[in-house]
Parts: structure tokens; sequence; C-alpha cells
């Protein structure tokens, strides 16, 4: 709300509503009180130059800003009871951009947060909190020379992901796969749940056992009845949609179940 002589702005913390700042570069002093409330009553006065914050307020309710200067050369105060202001406290909410992300290593998503409603300004700095499913919390390190640009560290110093010009990027260089982040400003705060999913770079097959013999390890033909157990190794070992699916392109010739290859003709 823009008033004479101050700017007064609502603040929020989002949870107790509980304060109103006056921001003063002018000489004059400020007081608040409720509706009805009588301004010799008041003497909570704050002196000027400065952003003062009356707290303890309560939500939903309507309050009333006071002004008082010196304007004699005696030196007596005038109070005056002009309202500058008559504000209801509102809500303010974190909004990010993404709720819940998945991800796959090496991709980038979009990723940014605004504050609710948009007139409400906060000076608090942004603040991060990572941790994974186990509630351990992960190394946030704030990237140079950027605005908000962090990169999210495992126990062990490896990156999991960043975010940096307003993109999340999965680098993927940790095996952490799933991290709830925090987003906070002031008392505000916003949650997200960051999946990535690590895709299959290799896949070797080799030879379990032929006919039920594990100490064979090679073949170079089978009689019609004969089989072959396989395995399979996946590369990464926490790569995600490591299942493998096995299938013939001619059962005629050859089956094969869940690794089982058997020789048919």
């Amino acid at each position: 709300v823009q008033t004479s002589p101050a700017q007064v702005t609502i603040v929020d913390n989002g949870i107790s509503y509980d304060a109103i700042t006056i921001n003063s570069n002018t000489n004059y002093e400020y007081a608040i009180g409720l509706p009805g409330q009588t301004k010799e009553t008041l003497t909570d006065y704050k002196a000027t130059g400065a952003t003062y914050v009356f707290s303890e307020l309560s939500p939903n309710t309507r309050y009333i800003i006071y002004v008082r200067t010196d304007e004699s050369v005696t030196g007596e105060e005038a109070v005056y009871g002009k309202e500058l202001a008559v504000s209801t406290l509102v809500e303010a909410h974190l909004v990010l951009s993404v709720k819940d992300i998945v991800i796959s290593k090496g991709n980038t998503v979009p990723f940014t947060y605004y504050i609710e409603p948009s007139n409400i300004h906060y000076n608090d700095n942004v603040e991060w909190k990572a941790m994974n499913s186990e509630g351990v919390l992960h190394t946030i390190e704030k990237i140079p020379n950027e605005v908000d640009a962090i990169k999210v560290k495992d126990s062990v110093g490896k990156e999991i992901f960043r975010i940096s010009s307003g993109v999340l990027v999965a680098t993927g260089e940790s095996q952490e796969k799933k991290v709830y982040l925090t987003v906070s400003k002031g008392a505000i705060k916003a949650d997200c749940i960051v999946q990535i999913n690590v895709p299959v770079t290799k896949l070797d097959i080799g030879i379990e056992s032929v006919n039920g013999n594990t100490t064979i390890k090679e073949i170079k033909d089978l009689k019609i009845g004969e089989y072959v157990q396989l395995n399979t190794t996946v590369t990464p070992i926490n790569a995600d949609d490591a299942l493998v699916k096995w299938s013939s392109s001619n059962q005629s010739v050859a089956s094969v179940e869940n690794g089982l290859l058997t020789a048919k003709g």
C-alpha cells in the first residue's frame, strides 16, 4: 500500500501472519493500532530513518498505522490520527514451477520459483535443503557468481544434480537417485521430490551352465534338446529398467525363457 509519508509493506511469514513493516526515510514516528483504539493510548512509536516491524499481530485483523512528528519550535509533539493504511494480513506461498520431477541422467528440466501473491516482497535470501530417503542431509554447494544456483552432492562429494539459470540438470555423478528438496525464503517454503533415472549403458550376456554343468563356460553348437542357462550383467549397477526380456526370433530352432536357451532343431 503506497501511503504518505511512509511505504507500508505487509509481511507474512506464511505461518502466523505476525508482522507489518514500515520502511521510512522521513522525520516521522509510527505506531500501529486497532480500529476504535484512540491515538492517545498508543505508546509503541518507532523512530525514523529505518525499517520497523510491528510484530505479534493476529491473522485476518485490520490494523491502522498512525504517525506523529514534531511541528513546533518548542519541541512539543503533535500526534496525527490520520489513517495511513488499513490492511488485512494475507497468506503468502512459495510456489515451484514443478512439484515432483522425474528426469533421466544427463537431461534438464526448467526449475523456478515465485511468491504468491506477487505484491508481497521478501528480502530474505533463498535457502536450500536436500536429503535422501533415509533423511540424511546432502551437501548444498552454491555456484559462484550466479544467483540461486546450487550443486547438490551426496555424502562422498559426488554431484547428484545442479540448478542454474532456472534449469535443473541431472548430472548423475552420484548413485543417489531420489532427493527430497526444500526451497525456503524467510519462513515460507516449498518441497519437491527429484527422481533421477539412470539408463542402461551396457548389457553383457554370459553362460552360467550347459546342460546343468556349471564348469562349461562356452559352446560351439547344441544338439536338439540340449540347453544353456544364460545370465546377464547390466552397467551401471544402479540402472533403472534393468529387467532383461528374452525372446527368440525362430522358436522352431531355439526357444528361450528367463535366460534358458533350448535347442529345438
